[in-house]
């Protein structure tokens, strides 16, 4: 039998005027139905979506919620799939009540909900660790009450042992094994007493994380190179990342003209972190105006971005393929900043993430305050609380980027 899966509204509203969200499950013209977790207000739906945009952008939750319907969407198709069952009624009943305890099952549930969610970098490095521990258990199944301290030790001996992974690159596939198992212990497979990571650490190996400093910075700064050359080209992005609180890559790849706004005889740049999805508001600095000067003279009217990273048709593509291209991207720029560096006589193992690292130090060896600097990188931290993060505002900034980037 054909069980189809529709979003729509409840025929009768709350109290506040809105309609809540169900998916209606239909198999041989039989319906039941599913809170999806949220509401809506009948003008702000789309009922004819065949795009997922089911709530319109007039409600200032729709993306948040179009991608709660999507989750909700996968959730139940994999429930469907996995549990090998095509009733409605049966499939609500599963995914009211239950959850799979097979840690794989459970794992590969999430894996879709994080594509869904276009969180494609997570997905992948989940994706990676739990094909990883499928190969260390040879085809063997894998409950939650089986993950227990011996299971970890005998876990990270393997990998000690078994392959050439170091010290730090392990502890960062038990810190992803850790959040896939302390999601199903939100889910209930397993209660909190019997969480492993309580009783087992692992040793940390401290790595230096490299910065230039100010001499170092000014001798790149300075370096006589010709315009339009590729290594014009990378001085150019990594001094823009720089200079604008120390961007990501894949941030920076990504801005386009419409991210650089006008207000009040100033020029700021506004954009939303891929990483946090938190968004910036950046009082851009005489450097940083110079540097899009330069670009915008020669402005390519077809293509939307402001540096020369990523096709005009970078939006069409899939979330995959994006992730795929920034990384291919990254991966360059990060070679020919190698020969910049040489060419600058510059030591430091310079990477387009030094851009972060170096901004973070010389902005605290000018004395200024951590908070500033953490909301600056837009940093989450559980050292520094929410409410002093919540009392800073992008342009409480304006003074701190003079007082960093002007001498």
């Amino acid at each position: 039998m054909n069980t189809t899966y529709k979003p729509i509204l409840n025929n009768k509203p709350k109290a506040d005027g809105t309609y809540t969200i169900m998916i209606r499950i239909t198999t041989a013209k039989k319906h039941k139905y599913i809170a999806v977790g949220h509401s809506v207000k009948k003008q702000d739906w789309n009922a004819a979506t065949q795009n997922g945009r089911y709530v319109k952008s007039s409600n200032i939750l729709h993306k948040v919620i179009n991608t709660a319907i999507d989750n909700k969407l996968i959730e139940l198709k994999t429930l469907a799939s996995e549990l090998s069952i095509s009733n409605s009624q049966t499939i609500r009943k599963a995914a009211k009540g239950h959850i799979s305890e097979d840690f794989f099952v459970f794992a590969e549930r999430n894996l879709q909900l994080l594509k869904a969610a276009k969180q494609i970098s997570t997905y992948k490095k989940r994706k990676s660790v739990v094909e990883g521990i499928k190969t260390y258990m040879n085809g063997r199944k894998l409950l939650f009450k089986d993950i227990t301290v011996e299971f970890l030790e005998d876990y990270n001996k393997h990998l000690h042992t078994n392959t050439q992974n170091k010290i730090n690159t392990i502890n960062t596939k038990f810190r992803t094994l850790r959040a896939i198992v302390y999601e199903g212990i939100r889910k209930d497979l397993m209660k909190q007493a019997d969480n492993p990571f309580f009783k087992f650490s692992l040793v940390r190996e401290k790595t230096k994380k490299d910065k230039l400093s100010a001499t170092e910075l000014k001798s790149i700064e300075d370096l006589s190179l010709e315009d339009g050359s590729a290594l014009w080209h990378i001085r150019n992005y990594f001094m823009f990342a720089y200079l604008n609180f120390g961007m990501r890559f894949s941030d920076f790849a990504s801005l386009k003209w419409d991210n650089i706004q006008n207000e009040n005889k100033t020029k700021r740049l506004v954009y939303q972190m891929g990483k946090t999805g938190e968004w910036k508001n950046i009082l851009l600095n005489k450097k940083s105006l110079s540097i899009l000067d330069k670009y915008l003279a020669n402005r390519d009217r077809t293509n939307p971005y402001i540096f020369p990273l990523l096709p005009a048709k970078f939006d069409s593509l899939s979330e995959e393929k994006q992730h795929n291209l920034i990384s291919s991207k990254n991966a360059v720029v990060n070679k020919q900043l190698k020969t910049l560096a040489t060419q600058a006589r510059v030591k430091t193992n310079l990477t387009f993430h030094i851009a972060r690292h170096t901004f973070a130090t010389l902005a605290r060896d000018k004395g200024l305050n951590i908070v500033h600097i953490q909301k600056a990188l837009g940093h989450s931290s559980l050292i520094i609380t929410e409410t002093y993060l919540e009392s800073l505002t992008d342009k409480s900034l304006d003074s701190f980027n003079d007082l960093v980037y002007n001498d």
